[in-house]
């Protein structure tokens, strides 16, 4: 059993734990992208269900620890998916400590997942030749010429 201090304030009772996710929820509407609040979202959702949580005094360390281990070893998730969900805990998380929930962020000893880094892939010349040559036909050939000398991501370029 954790070491942990009772978390509840004298005389408050503690509030449901799906009454201050949608509040979290509304606030990082208004902060996010609708695509980084909705992971968020999911990603809270199965640690409250999956953990059975119903009030944050339940949320410990170890609690956490337990659903990490559980995504990477028993769904088979990957570790930088699984750093991911660690992220939106800890978010979370802070968003209690933050509204007077809880004391501290019970996130904020445990470490990510060591990732291993992949180098990264570029387009070797004879390939670059390749994709403009087929796209000169296209009408979005400044589109993929500056995609391809801009170095920019995704995101970045579908912003311009």
């Amino acid at each position: 059993m954790d070491n942990v201090k009772k978390i509840v304030r004298p005389g408050r009772p503690e509030t449901s734990l799906w009454k201050l996710y949608n509040g979290w929820d509304e606030l990082n509407a208004v902060r996010l992208t609708w695509e980084t609040s909705r992971a968020h979202k999911s990603r809270i959702r199965r640690f409250i269900l999956g953990g059975h949580i119903a009030v944050p005094s339940q949320i410990t360390a170890a609690v956490i620890q337990t659903h990490l281990v559980h995504l990477v070893k028993g769904c088979g998730m990957s570790q930088s998916s699984a750093n991911q969900h660690l992220s939106s805990i800890r978010a979370f998380c802070n968003h209690l400590v933050v509204c007077d929930h809880m004391n501290t962020n019970p996130c904020k000893h445990i470490r990510p997942c060591k990732v291993k880094m992949r180098p990264p892939k570029y387009l070797r010349p004879e390939q670059i030749e390749k994709v403009l040559e087929i796209a000169g036909a296209d009408n979005n050939y400044p589109n993929i010429v500056t995609a391809i000398y801009s170095c920019l991501r995704r995101g970045e370029l579908m912003s311009m």
